[in-house]
């Protein structure tokens, strides 16, 4: 019914891998296949499927650590070399040092951190966001669908609410409901696509 907000992960390494920048990172991958060790939270997740679109667009391969528990300590540790994190979660560890940030993944770069480049600047179109929407259920009258949206939009446009999601990296939105409709389908469309032609296999 309504895209609300979206929020961006960050690609983030401990303070002992050997690359510090993209570029790096990339001729790293290629040098060492299987060598770096990423963590992710499952297959076919974003930070899974944000990883393989890496190693698809360098031709490199890295080498994956599903996690059901909070990785961070075995980034920190050096058991795993790098995550790709939400935001909300990686920024405070970036300022306080615990770890380095290679990349966003938003389509620019964040306000918050305006010296970490876009993955983007890149890989045109290497975007993966994490996106807050609501639905209703199939057959929901027009005039209803159409008030609800109307609602939601005038919550995530109201200025305190976007400064309180704000100082969580979350961008607020608001779309219609053609364009979340519009935006899932070509989202679900891409994803297949790399799931394809990477062959993963959800186990």
């Amino acid at each position: 019914m309504s895209l609300l907000a979206e929020q961006p992960f960050i690609w983030i390494a401990n303070n002992k891998f050997p690359a510090s920048t993209v570029l790096e990172w990339i001729s790293l991958a290629k040098a060492r296949p299987k060598k770096i060790v990423f963590a992710h939270n499952g297959v076919a997740s974003f930070t899974n499927l944000g990883a393989e679109m890496f190693m698809q667009l360098t031709g490199s391969e890295m080498l994956a650590v599903p996690y059901k528990v909070n990785a961070t300590p075995d980034l920190l540790s050096g058991v795993v070399d790098m995550k790709m994190e939400p935001a909300s979660t990686a920024i405070p560890l970036i300022k306080s040092g615990m770890v380095k940030a290679l990349a966003v993944t938003s389509a620019t770069r964040m306000p918050s951190l305006p010296d970490v480049p876009a993955m983007a600047e890149f890989f045109p179109g290497f975007v993966v966001t994490g996106n807050y929407s609501v639905w209703v259920p199939a057959g929901t009258p027009p005039k209803i669908v159409e008030s609800l949206n109307s609602e939601l939009v005038k919550i995530v446009k109201q200025k305190e609410f976007q400064n309180r999601v704000g100082e969580i990296s979350i961008r607020t939105i608001g779309s219609t409901p053609e364009v979340l409709w519009a935006e899932t389908r070509k989202e679900s469309a891409a994803w297949e696509r790399l799931i394809k032609e990477r062959n993963i296999k959800v186990e």
